[in-house]
């Protein structure tokens, strides 16, 4: 079997081109051309025919190639359902009815369930079982052997359909077929071919009529990252075998009076669960039965039964509460999902193959294919060509590989807590009291203290002058104290802005009453995440100075803003409010935006596996959202001991508190022009100009040695300046100089941000190594079985890696990280999922 990853080839416009596949003379032609001479069997010519709108006539008829229709059927155009359409049938341009069809080239399936709409609130509830999901229907397709395309449709997990608790698998099958059809035989073949996959109480019968239109695939916005597309190796449906079974059952239902039971109305999974009752599965994987509905998991220490049998679940479902069971996913499971989970780690195709060999149906019976003369006679059931192999999860393993390439954490450089002056005393005391990394404390520290000083004062730099807003991100694992010392560093201002908060609600209900009175303006000043209409919108109706801090930015990072499709956006926002705070938007939706000297400071907090994704994006470096960034990644947290300690009781923390309400008490402006300017003294800009050509050499001279993180390098002067412009301020918010001592201290922090950085992205050797590797194994996850010869790599494979040294060192790379196995000149994927590369 071979699987293709969801196509990145862009849809066409219906409404530019008259032709939904686009005009391509290559890939087919018109349906009055003669055959072929020279047919390859692997790719067969289809008749298909396209239509604008499902109520228009039919537009065009092409013969196409099956790869060809593959393709299209892989590229989803996001919006509404209704659109451009197709056909498998041979019919001329003109009206789209069954008599005009003279044949059918492939057998089309819309697998959905039977719902029933409340016409009065418009939701939709299933009525009948759900179909198989699609992991599951290309477990089932690869065990027949058949030549297939699946793609979901457009309701595919829509969450309005109820059961909600439940997901509700919709998708199409487009099936090969060894022959055109005659418009009679489409019914009677597609009942038998959905029976054969258990698809009979999930289908839509609309489909197996001969003029039936399917739209060209699509989906909402809110569910483009759920659509699948598939395209599977094998034989065409041998159409011959398949009427003349159907004619058998027929034959017997009439001489019986029901449907013959067994394989034939059936499929794996569903006979597995007809076989098996989930309890004595459960029996034999060592839960305990707690009473009739209830079962008990092995490993449980609270001894309270958090299996339980869903009522009237047909077939019969468990639900499992217990923390550490593999059936804890958050939803319900059947007798086959629990096999799967408990005996094959959830490999949905290994459990498939097995079940099927357990229950002896792991071949069709054996029924002559009538060949053409001179062609060895084959049965059905038996692979005559193509690919076959498991259903890799290439997500999870390109995941698991940029975790296990990642760069090493930078553990070895220490903190320079002298240099934070007035707030080193309160870092220490959270040190001692939480019991945290100095570097955390350290960090959240001066993103409060950025907060506060932004708004009061600028800086000259050796280039202009600049606000003191701050950008930080700590990397911190899942607890080592990123919400505890938080918490603490910003105890003042939340009192504050919990207090303005009060004061704003009672205003504006006064406000409200009167007709002439000006609504105040939003008092708050810290949010816990934040997209950019939200920072906007935030900024034009609340105060100028203001911040993002939050210990989970994991989500912040997952969010809308940083897709892939909008990160450049987001980043170029908040650029610009880092280089002079000025928020310029001009759109039909909202209007124009123009607004000055606004102050933001950030500190993103968040665990190592999350940050891979983002932090190492070549793009968010290149455009200099990173290098705006002040970075600290502390070693894990010792072991802690049971200590009482409380922040409130602890003078240096009450002394750090006294010194943010000081600040706080100070009125802020409609915004933040006109502020005082810091002026370096000609100790410290003597200091700052030496820093800065020691920095250029170090980024841009013969044998730079941070010639790879040059973008950070570059930033670092400015960095310096204001690191040692907030400490002045927080420590005197009366000043109005940047003393060389104040300067040496944001240097020393500022050097340990780039050190901390340039541990990240390493030398540029190993960089370009970890990136050779990564090129090398998202390609061999595309080769069949996912392997492949080293000659193959050199004259197909990345282009970048086409010599042998580039070759080896990806290679060498790839095997340390034990990604890929070697088999003698053949290299391939190691497609076991290690547990750390699961996402949760």
């Amino acid at each position: 079997m071979t699987l293709t990853p969801q196509a990145t080839e862009p849809p066409p416009a219906a409404s530019c081109n008259p032709n939904p596949l686009g005009s391509r003379p290559a890939d087919h032609v018109p349906v009055s051309a003669p055959p072929d001479p020279e047919t390859d069997s692997a790719d067969p010519w289809l008749d298909v025919a396209f239509v604008r709108a499902a109520n228009q006539p039919i537009a065009h008829a092409r013969r196409l190639r099956w790869s060809v229709l593959a393709r299209r059927l892989g590229a989803i155009q996001v919006g509404i359902k209704e659109g451009a359409a197709w056909l498998p049938a041979a019919i001329a341009p003109g009206a789209r009815r069954a008599e005009r069809v003279e044949s059918i080239s492939a057998l089309v399936l819309d697998v959905e369930a039977h719902t029933r709409l409340d016409r009065a609130t418009g939701v939709k509830t299933v009525v009948g079982p759900e179909p198989p999901s699609v992991e599951a229907m290309v477990a089932e397709l690869a065990l027949q052997g058949w030549r297939a395309i699946l793609h979901t449709s457009y309701a595919h997990l829509d969450p309005r359909v109820q059961p909600g608790d439940r997901v509700h698998p919709r998708y199409r099958l487009v099936l090969a077929l060894s022959r055109p059809l005659q418009p009679v035989e489409l019914r009677p073949i597609g009942l038998q071919v959905a029976a054969w996959l258990g698809l009979s109480d999930c289908l839509d019968a609309a489909c197996l009529e001969p003029a039936r239109l399917y739209y060209l695939p699509r989906c909402p916005l809110e569910r483009r990252e759920a659509f699948c597309h598939h395209v599977l190796a094998g034989e065409p449906l041998p159409v011959e075998v398949v009427l003349a079974e159907s004619r058998r059952i027929t034959a017997l239902r009439m001489q019986t009076a029901h449907s013959e039971a067994g394989r034939q109305t059936t499929n794996v999974i569903a006979a597995f669960n007809a076989a098996h009752p989930i309890g004595e599965l459960l029996a034999r994987y060592g839960y305990l039965p707690q009473g009739a509905q209830r079962w008990l998991h092995p490993a449980s220490t609270s001894r309270r039964p958090g299996v339980r049998v869903l009522p009237d679940s047909r077939p019969e479902r468990v639900y499992s509460s217990h923390a550490q069971d593999p059936l804890n996913t958050g939803q319900a499971h059947d007798a086959f999902s629990v096999y799967c989970l408990l005996a094959h780690g959830g490999d949905i195709t290994a459990a498939v193959r097995a079940a099927a060999r357990a229950l002896g149906l792991t071949t069709r019976p054996q029924l002559s294919v009538p060949t053409p003369a001179g062609t060895p006679a084959t049965t059905f059931g038996q692979a005559t060509g193509g690919e076959s192999g498991d259903v890799l999860d290439k997500a999870a393993l390109r995941r698991q590989a940029q975790q296990a390439l990642a760069p090493e954490t930078p553990l070895s450089i220490d903190y320079p807590l002298d240099a934070l002056g007035s707030l080193a005393d309160a870092c220490r005391a959270l040190v001692a009291g939480l019991q945290v990394r100095p570097a955390l404390a350290g960090q959240a520290l001066l993103a409060t203290a950025a907060l506060l000083a932004q708004s009061l004062a600028n800086v000259r730099t050796l280039e202009s002058i600049k606000p003191l807003s701050l950008y930080l991100l700590t990397i911190s694992e899942s607890g080592d104290g990123k919400s505890a010392v938080d918490s603490v560093a910003q105890t003042a201002i939340q009192a504050w802005q919990r207090a303005a908060a009060q004061a704003y609600r009672a205003e504006l209900e006064t406000t409200a009453q009167s007709t002439t009175a000006v609504p105040p303006r939003e008092p708050y000043r810290i949010a816990r995440d934040g997209t950019v209409e939200g920072l906007r919108r935030s900024f034009l109706q609340g105060l100028p100075s203001q911040g993002v801090f939050t210990a989970e930015a994991a989500a912040l990072l997952a969010g809308y803003g940083m897709s892939r499709d909008n990160r450049t956006k987001t980043a170029a926002t908040f650029n610009g409010l880092w280089d002079d705070g000025e928020i310029s938007v001009a759109r039909g939706t909202v209007g124009r935006i123009q607004l000055y000297d606004r102050r933001l400071s950030l500190h993103w907090m968040l665990q190592p596996e999350a940050a891979q994704d983002t932090l190492l994006d070549p793009l968010l470096v290149s455009i200099g959202f990173w290098p705006r960034f002040l970075l600290a990644w502390p070693e894990p947290a010792i072991p802690r001991r049971a200590q009482p300690w409380r922040a409130d009781r602890d003078s240096a923390i009450g002394d750090y508190w006294r010194a943010c309400q000081r600040l706080l008490e100070r009125p802020l402006s409609e915004d933040c022009g006109g502020l005082p300017v810091l002026e370096p003294t000609a100790e410290a800009s003597q200091l700052g100009g030496e820093f800065f050509e020691r920095l250029e050499h170090l980024a841009k001279g013969r044998g730079a040695r941070l010639r790879d993180i040059k973008p950070f390098a570059v930033r670092l002067t400015e960095q310096a300046f204001r690191l040692g412009a907030v400490l002045a301020v927080f420590e005197q918010p009366q000043t109005t100089r940047l003393e060389v001592e104040a300067l040496r201290r944001g240097i020393a922090l500022a050097n340990y941000a780039l050190e901390t950085w340039h541990g990240v992205f390493g030398e540029r050797d190993v960089q370009d190594a970890r990136a050779g590797a990564l090129k090398l194994y998202a390609w061999l996850l595309e080769q069949p079985g996912a392997r492949a010869h080293e000659r193959s790599m050199l004259r197909i494979g990345p282009k970048a890696l086409r010599t042998e040294a580039r070759r080896d060192t990806a290679l060498a790379t790839l095997e340390q990280a034990r990604l890929v196995y070697r088999d003698g000149a053949h290299w391939g994927v190691i497609t076991q999922i290690r547990e750390a590369s699961i996402p949760v």
